[in-house]
């Protein structure tokens, strides 16, 4: 225990991305919240989000950059 205490552990990012993430969501449109959603919580290829979701997984490439774009923008808001 005292060779780990004092040291970063970088599992806290994970920490901080995960509650990022419950804010940030929530604020994009319901198409990219849910394609997002699938890939990030379920692991799901592009094929099987458009196959639950009932669209081309051209669609859904559209849908994931967009709104991974959207959250980075949110996290950088100055870049």
């Amino acid at each position: 225990l005292g060779d780990v205490l004092g040291e970063l552990d970088e599992r806290y990012s994970l920490v901080d991305m995960k509650l990022f993430l419950a804010t940030a969501l929530p604020l994009l449109p319901f198409a990219q919240r849910r394609a997002l959603s699938l890939r990030i919580n379920e692991h799901l290829l592009q094929s099987e989000i458009a196959a639950r979701i009932g669209c081309s997984q051209m669609q859904v490439s559209r849908l994931l950059r967009d709104g991974a774009s959207r959250l980075q923008a949110m996290m950088a808001p100055d870049l």
